[in-house]
């Protein structure tokens, strides 16, 4: 192994579909390794919801689509370390089985333990379907700590803090008074529930004139869209934005006032940390694992109970009665969760394997 010794490292990430905050971990882990380190990514095609741009140039990045990966590249990458994305690939797994006697094989988990007879049966079989393909799971937070303990990893064999946001730009919320915003970012599907945020904020219009001079704003794309537009567009207070760039989402929090993340079921949500950062209030459902690390029910947002639409409705109309005040002493606690999980500690967290490996 190349730790310690002062030579470069060389990592190899085994991913699916790549996202701006990832490539932006792996550039910190770089900028923390000895000179010469470098990173191979093999990845899926972009999702036509989320059609990330990877603007930035580092030749110590190499890009490789799935497609084009060939077995054979590994004796030129000659990897110190292997990350992969899951155990769904059987190409992935291929290559991790074969070398995960030789070197550490970091495997990532960001489904949450929720005791399913899927997840039950995944826990017994996990010698056979798991095991065999890595050395270590790298976990998003505690709920999928969790599931890799009963998938039957030791502690030391479990890491924690996969995904961390790229909070370096993000512009803080003014949190505007006269004009205060609700945004939801991410993609228009049936289990994020962007259609509860729509009609819970049009009832509490109805319900309370008072609140008249909120908005609420949507970015994203997706299979609902069209439907949800059609719907809803020509409430006045209601905008829909395409899909955006990450640089782009950033400039967005700062004219916000609220967060929401109504998902039904959110394995993690890195949005949630980005809008902790930006020093928003948050509104989460209690499915919405990111919580777990970056939302204090009451003290910097509320949590709502994920299967009832009238707690989520209520929720929702609390936050927008609260005074700018409140909501100004809500950000500031959102700012200081939201450094639960930073570039350093995950830099580190994956590193922490070779010594691990050597003890």
């Amino acid at each position: 192994m190349a730790y310690n010794t002062g030579d470069p490292n060389h990592f190899l990430f085994l991913y699916t579909r790549l996202p701006d905050y990832f490539l932006q971990c792996i550039r910190h882990l770089l900028d923390t390794c000895p000179a010469g380190s470098r990173a191979w990514v093999v990845h899926y095609e972009s999702d036509q919801d989320a059609p990330y741009e990877h603007v930035f140039q580092d030749n110590r990045i190499s890009f490789i689509g799935k497609s084009s990966f060939q077995p054979a590249m590994m004796e030129t990458i000659r990897p110190d370390l292997i990350y992969v994305a899951g155990w769904g690939d059987p190409v992935y797994k291929s290559i991790t089985a074969a070398w995960k006697k030789k070197l550490p094989v970091v495997m990532g988990l960001d489904n949450p333990w929720l005791g399913s007879p899927r997840q039950w049966m995944a826990a017994l079989l996990a010698p056979l379907l798991i095991k065999p393909y890595c050395t270590h799971l790298w976990v998003t937070g505690p709920p999928q700590y969790t599931f890799g303990r009963r998938l039957g990893f030791s502690k030391k064999q479990l890491i924690s803090g996969l995904y961390c946001a790229d909070t370096k730009d993000i512009i803080p919320s003014t949190l505007p008074a006269e004009a205060p915003e609700i945004l939801y970012t991410g993609r228009m599907v049936g289990y994020k529930r962007p259609d509860w945020l729509l009609k819970a904020f049009t009832e509490i219009l109805n319900l309370d004139p008072a609140l008249g001079h909120w908005r609420l704003t949507l970015v994203g794309q997706g299979p609902l869209k069209q439907e949800l537009e059609a719907n809803f567009g020509k409430v006045p207070a209601i905008s829909f934005i395409p899909f955006l760039q990450p640089a782009a989402v950033k400039q967005r929090y700062a004219g916000a006032s609220i967060f929401c993340l109504p998902s039904h079921h959110e394995h993690w949500g890195v949005v949630v940390q980005e809008a902790a950062a930006a020093g928003l209030p948050l509104l989460l459902s209690d499915t919405v694992a990111a919580g777990v690390t970056f939302l204090e029910n009451g003290r910097n947002g509320y949590q709502f109970k994920s299967p009832s639409y009238e707690d989520f409705r209520e929720k929702l109309h609390q936050l927008m009665k609260t005074s700018t005040a409140q909501r100004i002493a809500m950000g500031d606690f959102s700012r200081q969760l939201s450094a639960r999980i930073t570039h350093d500690s995950w830099a580190a967290a994956l590193k922490s394997v070779f010594v691990d490996k050597h003890t």
